[in-house]
């Protein structure tokens, strides 16, 4: 009975093996990819092509959160001031990048608390509403991001004080075009859609002029969130505009990128941003590029006791690293977007592993069940697998734990199949890992 046993389990073995290999075989006629699978004592239970490095895309978020959370911990808030003088009102741009609907029931949460304050001192009248962004300096993007991802939310200009992600939103049909935050003149929208069959979308910017070329099919509506130029600029006009709405005249505005003295200015109101577990939660689970660099960039304003920066931001990552015993990486931005960001999987897998007894950490990491975007995973895996996914055009990534017991790391380049195609030969791969590496925990090639 046992020798029985043997055989089908041997010849069990040998059928997963090769159905990787022809999902591997597959992949390889055009594109890349690098499997590591290793337990969390060290020991490598299945490796192919592991020391190449390949685009990690939002992988690199998993060490970018680390990072963040060791300078920050869970519990840290940013604290937005408000600073009065009779005249002038400036706001102290904190590194928040939390200012906008996205925890709040009311739409402009934040501005109505900031009323309230303004009519209880009986303020009616502001000469000059001005925005203090010396937080932060130098390039407001990272150089490698590619210039039509910056239409997009996915690639916005960085402020330490922002607001809606800065981005405005915006919604188009056959009847209207219009945008949040009320069709906010700080952006201009030209309408060029054409109406057709099938949705082709083309967006031209022009620092905050959008001209619409897209091809929408009649009845259908369509979001867009696009990235404004200049956004501590674009937060105060918003502010400017809804304070104006409500009673209170502020009669220009101003940016100051150089540190303000307050003497003789009153702090009139503090908005406390939403603690750091809930801001990287937006980072592992959304995948929010925002986030992550506002928050890489913050972090290292504080670590280095200076202004947040883009190469402070990387200073921060590898520093980290370096500090956790590995060596730096080639890391050319916090969140993934950058095509010249370089990781192996073997890298990826021993982070994991020394984040494994981080039990912040993982409580930050997604499950299927928690977020949409690992809903490809199945049920077989919703209560097994805590992942990161990561992907872009002809690039597709996960990388997380298996029953808590194991961790990964799937990295695919160079892809000529479409986002669905690639998640399907991932469940099957993860699938065959599983099957024959997980549960019986014995050693593959």
């Amino acid at each position: 009975m046992y020798r029985l046993f043997l055989v089908f389990f041997l010849l069990c073995s040998v059928r997963i093996s090769a159905n990787i290999s022809k999902i591997i075989k597959e992949i390889e006629q055009s594109g890349k990819i690098s499997i590591s699978l290793k337990s969390l004592k060290g020991e490598v239970l299945f490796a192919h092509n592991t020391k190449e490095k390949l685009i990690p895309a939002s992988n690199l978020k998993l060490i970018s959160s680390a990072a963040i959370l060791d300078e920050f911990g869970l519990n840290h808030t940013f604290g937005t001031n408000f600073y009065w003088n009779g005249k002038e009102l400036i706001i102290k741009g904190s590194g928040d990048p939390a200012i906008s609907d996205r925890f709040y029931e009311k739409e402009f949460h934040i501005f109505e608390s900031l009323l309230k304050v303004l009519k209880s001192h009986n303020i009616t009248k502001i000469e000059k509403l001005s925005g203090d962004n010396s937080l932060f300096s130098g390039i407001t993007t990272p150089p490698d991001w590619e210039t039509a991802d910056k239409v997009y939310y996915y690639a916005p200009e960085l402020s330490p004080l922002s607001y809606n992600d800065n981005c405005i939103d915006l919604t188009t049909n056959s009847k209207a075009v219009e945008w949040f935050p009320f069709n906010t003149d700080y952006a201009k929208i030209i309408n060029k859609l054409k109406y057709g069959t099938d949705y082709k979308e083309k967006i031209i910017k022009d620092k905050n002029t959008f001209t619409l070329c897209s091809e929408i099919p009649k009845g259908i509506q369509k979001k867009e969130y696009l990235a404004v130029s200049k956004p501590a600029f674009y937060t105060l006009h918003v502010l400017k505009e809804f304070l104006e709405e409500n009673g209170i005249t502020c009669e220009e505005i101003d940016v100051y990128e150089k540190e303000v003295d307050y003497k003789g200015f009153i702090k009139l109101f503090t908005h406390q941003s939403p603690k750091m577990e809930k801001l990287l939660k937006i980072v592992l689970h959304n995948s929010n590029n925002f986030f992550t660099e506002m928050l890489t960039w913050s972090a290292s304003a504080q670590k280095y006791e200076t202004k947040g920066s883009y190469h402070n931001s990387l200073k921060l990552i590898n520093d980290f690293l370096v500090k956790e015993g590995f060596e730096r990486q080639t890391v050319t931005d916090s969140c993934g977007l950058s095509r010249t960001n370089r990781l192996s999987t073997d890298f990826i897998t021993e982070f994991l592993i020394t984040m494994s007894g981080n039990e912040q950490f993982n409580k930050l990491l997604a499950t299927s069940k928690d977020r949409k975007s690992l809903k490809f995973l199945k049920k077989e895996f919703e209560h097994r697998i805590k992942a990161k996914t990561g992907s872009m055009s002809g690039i597709y990534a996960l990388s997380g734990f298996i029953d808590d017991k194991f961790t990964f790391s799937i990295i695919i380049n160079n892809s000529s199949e479409r986002r669905p195609k690639l998640q399907k030969q991932i469940v099957a791969i993860l699938k065959g890992l599983v099957s024959r590496h997980v549960s019986d925990n014995t050693v593959g090639n």
